[in-house]
């Protein structure tokens, strides 16, 4: 008996699948993110809060670049968010402190210099957001990443 084995086309191996090893872009998760970001806008900030929650919580290594940097970019404008409010509450307080001082008088008891700076600042800030949440949802629904 022959003990040699022929391989012939059919039986011949294969080459291995190539593995990506790129990470997937879990846009559902993004979308989520930005719509409570969107949210914020008629809840008084409460979608904000829950967003920037949920971002802290899915933000990991396991996510591609793109997906990262929607929870980053996500996180910085919460915090940003929460600094021009406590500035605008700081000015706020000025302005109520210089009205029952007898310092000043005005609108909202302050003067029309702090209440113009107030003023500048909440629609700055409101524009500021509104645009990060579009752009958010733009860039996800696209799959891309925010940087």
């Amino acid at each position: 008996m022959d003990n040699t084995t022929t391989i012939s086309a059919s039986n011949a191996i294969e080459e291995p699948a190539t593995i990506s090893l790129a990470k997937p872009f879990d846009k559902t998760s993004v979308l989520i993110l930005h719509a409570l970001y969107a949210a914020a806008l008629i809840t008084g900030g409460l979608g904000a809060l829950a967003g920037v929650i949920f971002a802290y919580v899915k933000r990991s290594k396991d996510q591609s670049e793109e997906e990262q940097s929607h929870y980053k970019h996500a996180i910085r404008t919460f915090w940003w968010s929460v600094g021009v409010i406590s500035l605008t509450m700081v000015m706020y307080m000025a302005a109520i402190g210089l009205a029952f001082s007898g310092i000043a008088s005005g609108f909202f008891g302050g003067s029309i210099l702090v209440n113009g700076l107030m003023f500048l600042t909440s629609v700055g800030l409101f524009v500021w957001y509104v645009i990060r949440v579009i752009k958010g949802f733009a860039r996800a629904t696209d799959m891309k990443g925010m940087y």
